[in-house]
């Protein structure tokens, strides 16, 4: 049996310096949350600039602990991977008091951006609305494609499982099964059947058929398409239609 490895990451600081901004700048931070949009002006109160060690460490089952000099990391199997220079903003918040930048983005629903503002703070609103603009489809961008990619990991997940289930079952039963759990298929449900038709699995493959035939898709326009991805589609768009028809 083959061994998967995993890897360890530890970053270390070898300096950290700490100035105020020469003018007054701003962390705009957007955020959604339920549907509802949240925007705050942070100010920033220092730059942070750090030099920093990027190391890494393969393992099996332990996590490793980094030990504390840069001679027991590379003794102990460590590999350093970069070194670089990283400035950040520190913030005050209005709930979380002192911050970096990268702990207000560590959250799929927030996104901010530093900005320069000579001006004073409460013409912030009108002066940086293009910023807010701009960040919340940025934002919208971003958790449409998680929500997207969330969705397809479901639904590959739910057709292992239903898939699973054959063993032990006759054909008729896992056929009969697998048009009951995708009887109102989406997109992403049938990308998961394609690619078991793809790997030549005769039971999934006549679900498909099947499921054409439900949606009144032409069976000579299944047969003849080029791929399982063409049927997909077929079915996907003969389902819509038989949705909005009621």
């Amino acid at each position: 049996m083959a061994v998967e490895y995993k890897w360890e990451q530890y970053v270390r600081v070898l300096s950290s310096s700490i100035c105020p901004p020469a003018v007054r700048m701003v962390l705009v931070e957007c955020s959604i949350d339920d549907g509802r949009k949240h925007t705050h002006f942070n100010p920033v109160v220092a730059l942070r600039s750090r030099v920093l060690q990027r190391w890494t460490k393969r393992y099996i089952s332990d996590i490793p602990v980094p030990p504390a000099t840069v001679s027991d990391l590379v003794k102990e199997g460590w590999y350093l991977e970069s070194q670089e220079e990283e400035t950040q903003p520190l913030v005050t918040t209005y709930d979380m008091g002192i911050v970096d930048k990268d702990y207000i983005d560590q959250s799929e629903n927030v996104i901010s951006t530093t900005a320069v503002c000579p001006w004073p703070s409460d013409e912030d609103g009108k002066r940086l609305e293009d910023t807010v603009t701009h960040l919340f489809a940025q934002l919208e961008d971003r958790m449409r494609s998680c929500e997207e990619r969330l969705s397809r990991e479901a639904a590959e997940r739910a057709a292992a499982e239903a898939l699973a289930q054959q063993e032990g079952e006759t054909e008729v039963q896992t056929r009969s099964r697998l048009l009951e759990e995708f009887s109102s298929p989406s997109r992403d449900q049938l990308d998961s059947l394609v690619d078991e038709a793809g790997k030549g699995n005769d039971v999934v493959i006549e679900v498909l058929i099947e499921l054409a035939d439900k949606f009144g898709v032409d069976r000579d326009e299944v047969y003849q398409a080029a791929t399982w991805e063409d049927v997909s589609e077929m079915i996907c768009l003969a389902a819509d239609r038989a949705a909005k028809n009621g």
